[in-house]
């Protein structure tokens, strides 16, 4: 796994020490299709709104997303469980959700929560067998 400068296991990332990232998401709608793009800080408050997206997105019709999530700096129990509930809504209705991009933080959290492969993220290789 990559680590950029701030970057620490739990995901969390500051631009300088004690100066938090803003989260934002955006949504484009086009059903059956919604790509929906995340960044920053995505922590029990935050993931409120990706729900409230998600729940309009699925109230028009929509089955299919990608997400990317390239620029998460940090992510929470609450912001995966987002990401779940996502996942479950989409394949109930015979949909799909793919990620398109994610941070290497954010692969390592659903990799601690043994996400990687309902998120499509391949195993993370342990750290003591590589060469």
């Amino acid at each position: 796994m990559n680590r950029r400068p701030g970057d620490s296991v739990s995901g969390r990332s500051t631009a300088r020490p004690g100066e938090t990232v803003p989260f934002s998401s955006v949504i484009q709608l086009r059903p059956p299709h919604a790509h929906l793009t995340v960044s920053g800080e995505l922590d029990i408050l935050s993931s409120r709104s990706v729900r409230r997206e998600v729940a309009g997105a699925l109230a028009d019709g929509t089955t299919d997303f990608t997400v990317d999530a390239t620029d998460v700096t940090f992510v929470d129990a609450a912001g995966l469980g987002a990401f779940v509930h996502l996942r479950n809504a989409a394949m109930a209705r015979r949909g799909q959700l793919r990620f398109v991009g994610a941070s290497a933080s954010f692969v390592s959290v659903c990799g601690m929560a043994g996400l990687h492969r309902a998120f499509g993220f391949e195993p993370q290789t342990p750290a003591h067998t590589l060469s």
